[in-house]
C-alpha cells in the first residue's frame, strides 16, 4: 500500500561537495533548518565540524568518495528523495531538486575544466530528470532555462534574508577607511583589480582592507600582488559576521557572477553602508538600499566621499516574491 505522503524514507541533504563554509553552505542551512519533514545530512568527510544547531540538529553522516559512491548505490535502491544545494546532480535518481547559483564555474572562458565540469551536469540532468532550482531571474535563471526546457522542472528557490538587527560599531580614525571585503574563494571577486585602482591612485593611506574568508591561493597570490597595501583577512571559520561588519565602516563588492551576496543582504540589514559594482543581481535583491557605481574608479571615489555614504539606513525590505518563492520551495521539499 502507497503512502500519500511518500514519507516511507527519510530526505537526504546532500552537502557533500562543499568543502568549507561558504555561500553555499549558509544557503543550505536556512533551508535545512525550515524543512520539517525526516532528514539527515550527508557531509564530506574533510568538512570541518560545525555545531549541529546550524544544520537543524539533524542526524549526519559524513563519507569520503568510496563512501559517497556507496551512498549514491543506496539511494538507487532505496528512492529516497534527496535535496542538493549545489549544482551536482546524483545521476539516475529523479526523486531530487538540485541548487544551480550561478553561471560561473561553468563559462567557456574558464577553459577546458569549466567544459568538463558543463558536460557532466547535463549528462547528470538527462539522466536524472531531476528538478533544478535557480536563485536570482537573472544570470541563475537564464542558465538554468538553456538547461532544462521542461518548466515544471525548474524552481525559483531564493536565499533567506536575515532579519534586521543593530550593531554596534567601532569608530575608526577618521583619516582611513576600513572596507570591508567578503570572501576569498575565487577569482570573480575581482580584488586585484580594486587594489589595482587603489594602488594607482596611490590611495595605500587612505585604505584599509579586511578581508573575510579563508586562506586560499588566491588570497595570498593577490595581497602578494600589492605589498604596499594594508589587506588582513579575518578568518570566516573563528569570527561572525556581525563582529566582522562592526569592525569596519563600509562593505564593498566588486565581484561579478555573484548569484546573490548574502554578506551584502547581512550588512544592509545591520544598517552597514554597502558599495557595489553595477551587477544584475546586485540590482535585483539590493536597488534602493545599495549604493551602486559604473566602474571601480568611480566606487573608489565614492568611498573617499562622506557624502556618499547613507545617513538613514532603511532597513532592508523582502521582496513579497522572494517570499513567495521561499514557502513554494519549502513546500516542494517537504513533499519530494
Amino acid at each position: 500500500m502507497k503512502t500519500s505522503r511518500r514519507r516511507d524514507h527519510a530526505l537526504v541533504i546532500n552537502l557533500w561537495h562543499l568543502k568549507a563554509t561558504n555561500g553555499m553552505f549558509y544557503y543550505a542551512c536556512d533551508y535545512v533548518r525550515a524543512i520539517r519533514a525526516p532528514a539527515v545530512v550527508l557531509l564530506n568527510r574533510k568538512f570541518r565540524q560545525v555545531e549541529p544547531s546550524t544544520l537543524g540538529d539533524l542526524p549526519q553522516r559524513r563519507v569520503g568518495l568510496l563512501g559517497y559512491l556507496g551512498f549514491w548505490v543506496e539511494l538507487l535502491w532505496s528512492r529516497s528523495p534527496v535535496f542538493t544545494p549545489t549544482p551536482h546532480p546524483l545521476p539516475f535518481i529523479r526523486r531530487q531538486l538540485i541548487v544551480v547559483h550561478d553561471s560561473y564555474p561553468f563559462r567557456r572562458t574558464g577553459g577546458l575544466i569549466c567544459l568538463v565540469k558543463k558536460a557532466l551536469l547535463r549528462i547528470s540532468l538527462a539522466t536524472s530528470r531531476c528538478k533544478v532550482a535557480y536563485i536570482n531571474n537573472t544570470d541563475s535563471r537564464r542558465f538554468v532555462e538553456k538547461l532544462v526546457k521542461a518548466e515544471e522542472r525548474r524552481i525559483f528557490l531564493p536565499n533567506h534574508f536575515p532579519s534586521p538587527g543593530v550593531l554596534p560599531r567601532r569608530r575608526h580614525r577618521s583619516d582611513r577607511v576600513f572596507v570591508g571585503l567578503i570572501g576569498t574563494d575565487s577569482s570573480k571577486k575581482n580584488y586585484a583589480k580594486l587594489f589595482s585602482v587603489v594602488s594607482k591612485r596611490q590611495l595605500s593611506e587612505r585604505f584599509e582592507f579586511l578581508v573575510l574568508g579563508h586562506d586560499t591561493e588566491y588570497f595570498r597570490q593577490t595581497c602578494g600582488m600589492f605589498p604596499q597595501l594594508r589587506i588582513r583577512l579575518v578568518p570566516s571559520d573563528s569570527s561572525s559576521l556581525d563582529a566582522f561588519l562592526g569592525d569596519v565602516d563600509c562593505v564593498v563588492s566588486v565581484a561579478t557572477n555573484e548569484g546573490f551576496g548574502r554578506p551584502i543582504a547581512h550588512a544592509l540589514s545591520r544598517g552597514v553602508p554597502c558599495f557595489l559594482i553595477e551587477d544584475e543581481v546586485f540590482r535585483e535583491f539590493y536597488d534602493g538600499w545599495a549604493v551602486f557605481s559604473a566602474d571601480i574608479d568611480a566606487l573608489v571615489s565614492r568611498l573617499l566621499d562622506p557624502d556618499s555614504y547613507p545617513q538613514n539606513t532603511r532597513p532592508l525590505l523582502i521582496p513579497s516574491a522572494v517570499h513567495a518563492a521561499i514557502d513554494n520551495g519549502l513546500r516542494i521539499l517537504n513533499a519530494l
